[in-house]
């Protein structure tokens, strides 16, 4: 098999911001939490009940916690020789561990592969992905989390909300108030040879019990030109992804190094350097870009076509990737079209969730960018995507099916009831149900008339393990009552991940032939198509498929459905409605 590393370059938090000192977590007590319905719409948790009512106390050994009829007793645990704790018995746990301090101070918690803590009973974000410390070149890299945290003089209660089974955690003494954590910046990749003018996202950590003012980051590249950019406040003991701005020449290099300075009231209190990566033309590249969901600093990957004439209208595939997957290398394991560009969204973070919530918005947000940026043609845009990014193309495919032509899922799984199967309808409660109508939105089965218009082409390796097959033929199953235009392969004896042509580039799961042949014969009906059937269950995500909107419901979450035709002839519409108070034609 073929495997295409991209280079992730790494950076330690500056060492010289911290002292020597430094306290790895490896002793304390540990319960495990058996509570019904704790991965369900509704956790149950004691441990958490307790502190909001006031109520927790500092557990001893052997002490019990009760929850209807189960009971679970408080163990001692140690960590390993790398500090790491471990074990079956801890997975759906609580870890608490106390920090004796002989005076007030901040410190920074290092924190890996946990929910969240709670430190003297205030809850702290924790880096559930973090299940180690090192990680490939080609990896996620999960090691950012650097929080500060107030130590009180005296005793300190860390409560840890573990999930799989492992975590690790490391208290370090600082030097600096205010300093970069360059273990997750968000950066553009820039051209060989050209002058660029861009920006990027780094973390600053302000360690003070005093909001950050009149702070500036200052970049001097390697000729010595200099770009300032003010930071926005930074509320005490946090920290904050800013955007800083860099400009300069490149050149024929792989690399570009900058000097990057962080000023309070224009003094220096840190500086770091950064690297930039150095790309061709024809390479996959990143690009940064400033989302309208939080004014936040993100970036979209690309693999570029070969046609360089900017003039000519070209193809756009929207590919979203999987489960712990960045976008660099989902847009890696594409060789160059001929006739159209490969643009790989971030769903914010290699894991984000599943394409859904913020990640719809951020696949949206970028194919929006991407049709003005390449001259798109907007008859032929085509979503895809593999694993998770492959049930990404059945729903983003489901809930907007104006946007594409045709899609094509890899390897996907359809909706989450049918790949986890949780939270079964029949057994939840009646507030459970509240928000299981609120997430029917997440029913591709239920939206599959929306598949009406789109070519479908369904790729899957047969032995796959991690997302089943059955999956991918289940919604086959559903297609072919209805839909007249769709495609599938299954490759025989391949796993999840799979590439069996060992002479032409790319990665055969993704970028396979036959579906990009697929893609090549469909184009997006626009103004041609006089008859539409459009279903959902929540306007405020989906509203729209092309000329008609469904603006308001009568039983707000149920399905509403509407079946409408236009008959030219007469100059009239057909129209059969469920579920809809009032919706709009754009006759136009």
């Amino acid at each position: 098999m073929k495997k295409l590393f991209v280079l992730i370059l790494i950076h330690l938090l500056p060492l010289f911001l911290m002292a020597q000192e430094q306290l790895t977590i490896s002793e304390g007590l540990a319960i495990k939490i058996d509570a019904p319905g704790r991965r369900s719409l509704s956790q149950v948790d004691p441990i958490e009940y307790k502190i909001v009512k006031g109520k927790w106390t500092e557990p001893k050994e052997n002490d019990i916690i009760k929850l209807d009829t189960i009971e679970s007793k408080w163990f001692s645990v140690n960590a390993n020789e790398n500090g790491w704790f471990s074990g079956e018995e801890l997975r759906g746990s609580y870890i608490y561990y106390k920090h004796e301090s002989d005076q007030e101070k901040i410190m920074l918690l290092e924190g890996y592969n946990y929910y969240n803590v709670f430190i003297n009973e205030e809850p702290r974000i924790g880096n559930i992905y973090g299940n180690k410390e090192n990680f490939e070149i080609w990896e996620p890299q999960f090691n950012y989390s650097f929080l500060p945290v107030k130590i009180k003089k005296g005793k300190n209660e860390f409560l840890f909300q573990v999930s799989n089974g492992n975590m690790k955690a490391v208290l370090h003494e600082i030097k600096s108030e205010v300093f970069f954590n360059l273990n997750d910046n968000t950066l553009p990749d820039v051209f060989k040879n050209e002058a660029y003018d861009d920006f990027g996202g780094i973390v600053i950590i302000n360690a003070q019990e005093k909001t950050l003012k009149n702070a500036k980051i200052k970049v001097i590249n390697n000729e010595g030109i200099e770009t300032i950019t003010y930071i926005p406040s930074i509320i005490p003991i946090s920290v904050r992804k800013v955007k800083f701005n860099f400009k300069g020449s490149t050149k024929n290099s792989d690399k570009e190094i900058l000097k990057v300075q962080l000023l309070v009231n224009d003094k220096i209190t840190d500086e770091e350097q950064i690297t930039l990566k150095c790309v061709n033309k024809n390479d996959a590249y990143k690009q940064t870009f400033i989302s309208e969901i939080d004014g936040s600093v993100q970036y979209y990957a690309v693999r570029p076509s070969l046609n360089n004439d900017k003039d000519k209208k070209q193809a756009l595939f929207l590919s979203v990737h999987g489960a712990s997957v960045e976008a660099i290398n989902q847009a890696g394991s594409y060789y160059n079209k001929e006739w159209g560009n490969i643009v790989c969204p971030t769903n914010r973070r290699p894991y984000g969730f599943n394409w859904e919530d913020i990640g719809r918005i951020d696949a949206l947000e970028v194919l929006k960018i991407a049709k003005q940026k390449f001259n798109t043609d907007e008859e032929r845009i085509y979503l895809t995507g593999h694993s998770m990014g492959g049930h990404g193309t059945w729903y983003l495919g489901a809930n907007y099916p104006d946007q594409f032509a045709a899609i094509g899922p890899s390897a996907g799984w359809i909706s989450l009831s049918s790949y986890g199967n949780r939270n079964s309808k029949s057994s939840l409660n009646d507030f459970q149900k509240v928000f299981s109508k609120a997430a029917s939105q997440s029913d591709t089965y239920r939206l599959a008339p929306n598949y009406s218009d789109l070519g479908i082409y369904v790729l899957h390796g047969e032995a796959d393990s991690i997302v089943s097959p059955f999956q991918a033929k289940s919604m086959l199953r559903t297609l072919s009552t209805f839909h007249k235009d769709y495609d599938s392969h299954f490759e025989p004896g391949v796993e999840h991940w799979w590439d069996i042509d060992t002479v032409k580039p790319g990665s055969d799961c993704v970028d396979w032939t036959p579906m990009f042949d697929f893609f090549s014969k469909h184009s997006r009906p626009l103004n041609r198509i006089k008859k539409l059937n459009f279903i959902t269950s929540a306007p405020g995500i989906a509203s729209k498929n092309y000329w008609v909107t469904i603006e308001q419901q009568i039983d707000q979450f149920a399905f509403s459905n509407i079946e409408i035709e236009f008959v030219p002839e007469v100059n009239i519409f057909r129209v059969s409605t469920s579920n809809i108070k009032t919706f709009s034609v754009d006759v136009a």
